[in-house]
C-alpha cells in the first residue's frame, strides 16, 4: 500500500518502479495504491506495468466506498501477463471493494 502526502506516495512509487525495471521477471502488483489512475503518484508504476482493470474490467471500477464513493484507488497492475477477465466484488467489513482478477502467464 501506498501511504501518506500524495508526495511521499509518489517517492514511494518511484522505489517500487525502480526495483521493477532492475527485474527480468513477470510482476504483479495488487493493492491499495491511494491513487486514481489520474494521481501522479502512480505515474511511475503505470507507465511500467498494465492495468487489469482498464484490460479486462467494465465500467468504472470504483473499489472505494467509504467517504468516496466514486474512487478507483486499488489496483491490480502488472507486466508479462494477459488479463482474463476483471471485476470488482463486495468484501464484507472493508470500506473498500475487491479486485477479482484473472491473468494468465504470456510466457
Amino acid at each position: 500500500m501506498l501511504f501518506g502526502s500524495s508526495r511521499l506516495r509518489l517517492q514511494q512509487a518511484e522505489i517500487l518502479a525502480r526495483e521493477i525495471e532492475r527485474s527480468n521477471h513477470p510482476v504483479i502488483l495488487g493493492g491499495d495504491l491511494n491513487s486514481t489512475p489520474l494521481y501522479r503518484s502512480s505515474r511511475p508504476l503505470r507507465d511500467l506495468l498494465n492495468d487489469a482493470w482498464t484490460e479486462a474490467g467494465w465500467g468504472f471500477g470504483y473499489t472505494y466506498h467509504a467517504t468516496v464513493p466514486f474512487a478507483r484507488i486499488d489496483h491490480v497492475l502488472h507486466r508479462g501477463f494477459r488479463t482474463l477477465s476483471a471485476e470488482v466484488v463486495e468484501v464484507s467489513n472493508s470500506d473498500h471493494r475487491g479486485l477479482h482478477v484473472v491473468l494468465e502467464p504470456t510466457r
